[in-house]
């Protein structure tokens, strides 16, 4: 399943990115894009058929807070 992110940043602005996975994102779920962590707080459908639906989603934690280390 594909889904429009629109994430409130650790700064107070938006990120807006694609995620996708196997199961149906609900209300709760984390997504972790790379190193950054999200807790999506909607789930709204996509009225223009691109995406399984758009999530409304808050930052949770980025590589600091989530122990990333980076590529050794």
């Amino acid at each position: 399943m594909v889904y429009e992110v629109h994430a409130t940043t650790q700064i107070g602005g938006e990120s807006i990115f694609e995620f996708s996975q196997d199961e149906p994102l609900k209300p709760g779920d984390f997504i972790n894009p790379g190193s950054m962590v999200y807790q999506a707080l909607r789930v709204l459908p996509d009225d223009s058929d691109r995406y399984d639906g758009i999530v409304e989603a808050q930052w949770v934690a980025g590589p600091a807070q989530a122990g990333y280390v980076g590529d050794a």
